[in-house]
């Protein structure tokens, strides 16, 4: 044989066993939680159902909603969550958001889970960006776990809530949108 040959089947060889670990390790991604992928429900902010009170003080775009020129006070969106079988231990909610003042009352993001039923509402989660952000204009997220006893109930619909509140006009904090997932604890 010579060289060129040899180059040749070296290279077919490497090529199906890179191939072999691509779709072993796809596979196992795949069913790692009981023959299923990790499944998440995702919402765009920009989607999302603004109180009529917020109407005058928002601006959205492709990508987030923030505050009109120097307007301040609260925007207040409703979003829907779209209910599925789920698998793992439970979920994990987050939301995507930018709080440049981090901790500082200047600007905050919260996202609220919520149920509403017969019973009347439930908060089932909050997550604050004043608790968890950086003092950064980068997009951040937080996040936080829920047990399956959590979202389980049939008898009502969830939605999230988010507010976009700023104080000081010179910050611009936005948000980008939350998303539901599927997890293993």
């Amino acid at each position: 044989m010579n060289i060129r040959h040899i180059k040749n089947k070296a290279k077919v060889i490497l090529f199906l066993g890179v191939t072999a670990l691509s779709f072993s390790a796809q596979a196992t991604d795949e069913f790692a939680f009981g023959g299923l992928a990790s499944s998440c429900f995702s919402y765009p902010a920009v989607a999302m159902t603004p109180y009529d009170k917020s109407a005058d003080k928002y601006h959205a775009t492709h990508t987030r909603v923030y505050h009109k020129g120097r307007k301040t006070g609260s925007i207040l969106l409703y979003g829907p969550v779209q209910p599925w079988e789920s698998f793992g231990d439970g979920f994990v909610f987050k939301a995507t958001f930018r709080d440049p003042d981090g901790a500082g009352t200047g600007s905050q993001v919260i996202a609220q889970l919520r149920f509403i039923g017969n019973d009347g509402i439930r908060i089932i989660k909050t997550l604050k960006s004043n608790d968890s952000a950086l003092a950064t204009s980068d997009v951040q997220t937080m996040s936080s776990p829920l047990e399956w006893n959590e979202i389980k109930r049939n008898d009502g619909y969830y939605v999230v809530r988010m507010y976009v509140q700023r104080r000081d006009a010179s910050l611009r904090p936005a948000a980008f949108g939350y998303n539901l997932c599927s997890a293993i604890f």
